[in-house]
């Protein structure tokens, strides 16, 4: 999938709010969870730009398992 990061409002009690991501791809939003430090490092550094994450899609939720630079524009 390849779109924009966006900070996210988690509603897991344990979740870190810094550590809440989407994506948002066209007029659709996917909720990033990524177990990997490099991975929310990652996320946490392309807040705002486009990324390409690849991962297992489950409806709206994906299961990161690589964040890069997204080459298409806004």
């Amino acid at each position: 999938l390849e779109g924009t990061v966006e900070g996210a409002k988690c509603a897991a009690k344990d979740a870190n709010p810094a550590s809440c991501y989407e994506l948002k791809v066209g007029s659709k939003m996917y909720m990033l969870m990524a177990s990997a430090d490099k991975d929310k490092m990652e996320l946490k550094k392309l807040s705002g730009k486009m990324a390409k994450v690849s991962g297992d899609v489950n409806g709206e939720h994906v299961m990161v398992k690589s964040v890069a630079m997204g080459t298409t524009k806004k």
